[in-house]
């Protein structure tokens, strides 16, 4: 999914087809009465209307996050390695599906730089967000889920 795109796609739109079904299995979920936390790539799949999700992308520099691929054990050149290859993978996914690139402050409803904060303050200053009204479940936007659903 986060690849390049086959030059095929524009023939069998497997790529749409497969976004399409994602979709609809995320879209399924947020009918359920339970709360999830969704994290990664595919929640740009989610519908940008919905009020009770909120859009949150926690973002550090380059040599930070070489610092952390090393501390987990990595050699600098793969922690380098893999870091581009992750970014590389965002880019073509949001362009893909928005033709915005990864960092496009529109995609979020929240950006959060790590700024040498450990886990805990991040967390901390998501959850503030998160526990404000404008993003809690209402009547409203569980009538606005269904709906995607037809």
């Amino acid at each position: 999914m986060y690849g390049k795109t086959s030059i095929f796609n524009q023939f069998t739109l497997n790529k749409e087809k497969v976004v399409n079904t994602f979709q609809q299995i995320l879209t399924d979920k947020l009918c359920e009465p339970e709360h999830y936390l969704f994290h990664g790539f595919l929640t740009s799949l989610m519908p940008s209307h919905h009020r009770e999700i909120l859009r949150v992308v926690v973002v550090d520099t380059r040599d930070n996050r070489i610092e952390c691929g090393m501390r987990e054990g990595l050699a600098k050149t793969e922690a380098k390695k893999n870091i581009h290859n992750h970014d590389a993978s965002a880019f073509r996914w949001t362009k893909f599906l928005f033709n915005k690139d990864w960092n496009d402050n529109s995609l979020y409803d929240l950006v959060v730089p790590v700024k040498k904060r450990n886990h805990r303050q991040i967390t901390k200053e998501i959850l503030s967000y998160f526990h404000q009204t404008s993003v809690l479940r209402t009547t409203e936007t569980k009538k606005s889920v269904h709906a995607l659903r037809g």
